[in-house]
């Protein structure tokens, strides 16, 4: 479990309970990773299609998906309850 979850605890005890009540999202917590990776396949395959590129704005979009997908990860690797 990443730190970063309990890094506003001081208490060990609150610490503990708290990992607990992680421990037992764990069912919501891997259903919310596959709603991410849902997301990130679609823009994934935004990002390949060959449209995208038809608008002359297309790098701004391209940034705004690098951007997405950034915080996509970030979130995945906040969630994951065993992250290697």
């Amino acid at each position: 479990m990443i730190s970063k979850w309990t890094s506003h605890l001081k208490d060990p005890v609150e610490i503990e309970r708290f990992q607990s009540t992680l421990a037992g999202s764990r069912t919501v917590l891997e259903r919310l990773k596959a709603i991410i990776e849902e997301s990130e396949k679609a823009i994934e395959a935004t990002e390949v299609d060959p449209k995208s590129y038809d608008n002359p704005s297309w790098s701004h979009k391209q940034a705004f998906y690098n951007g997405a997908k950034s915080q996509l990860k970030l979130i995945k690797r906040l969630i994951e309850y065993d992250p290697t």
